[in-house]
C-alpha cells in the first residue's frame, strides 16, 4: 500500500477518534442538561465511530500495512448551549467527509481500487450520519430559545 494512503487513513483513524471524543463529551452534556434522549443518541455515535476506527485499522491490517502515528487532535471546546454542540460536531463530521474524499482522489489516481472501494463505504456511512445530525441540529434550533425544557419534546421522541 502507497506511504500516501497509509498517512491518509491513519490521519482518519485520528478524526474519527476526535469525534468519538467529542460525542462522548455530548453525552455528558446532555446528560447533565437533562436531556437523556439527546445523551443517548451521542452515545450511539460514540459506539459508531470506534466501529469505523476499528474497521480502518482492520483494513490497513488485510493490506499488511502499518498505521502511523495518529496526528495528536486539536482541542475541544466548552459548549455553551446545545446548539453550540451540535453544530460543533456537525462541522466537524463535515471535516472528515472532506478528507475520506481526499483519500478517494488519492487512491484513485494510485489506482488502487480496493481502498477507493473501501473509502466510498465509509463515505455512504458517514453521508448518512450527516444527514441525521443536520436534521436534529435543525429541529433543535427551531425549538431552542436558550432554555433546555424547550428540546424536552424532541429529546423525549429521540430513540
Amino acid at each position: 500500500m502507497d506511504p500516501q494512503i497509509i498517512d491518509a487513513l491513519t490521519e482518519l483513524i485520528g478524526k474519527e477518534g476526535y469525534s468519538a471524543n467529542i460525542y462522548q463529551i455530548l453525552v455528558t452534556y446532555f446528560q447533565t442538561n437533562n436531556l437523556p434522549g439527546y445523551a443517548h443518541r451521542m452515545q450511539l455515535r460514540v459506539s459508531r465511530k470506534q466501529a469505523r476506527e476499528s474497521k480502518i485499522q482492520n483494513y490497513l491490517n488485510s493490506c499488511g500495512a502499518i498505521q502511523g502515528k495518529i496526528p495528536p487532535p486539536a482541542p475541544i471546546p466548552p459548549f455553551t448551549s446545545p446548539i453550540d454542540a451540535l453544530t460543533f460536531i456537525n462541522s466537524d463530521q463535515a471535516n472528515t467527509k472532506i478528507l475520506m474524499h481526499q483519500i478517494i482522489i488519492i487512491s484513485t489516481n494510485l489506482a488502487d481500487n480496493s481502498t477507493t472501494n473501501f473509502v466510498r463505504s465509509l463515505v455512504e456511512e458517514q453521508t448518512e450520519e450527516e444527514a441525521t445530525a443536520s436534521e436534529l441540529l435543525e429541529r433543535s434550533r427551531i425549538r431552542y430559545t436558550g432554555r433546555n425544557i424547550q428540546l424536552i419534546p424532541i429529546d423525549y421522541n429521540l430513540p
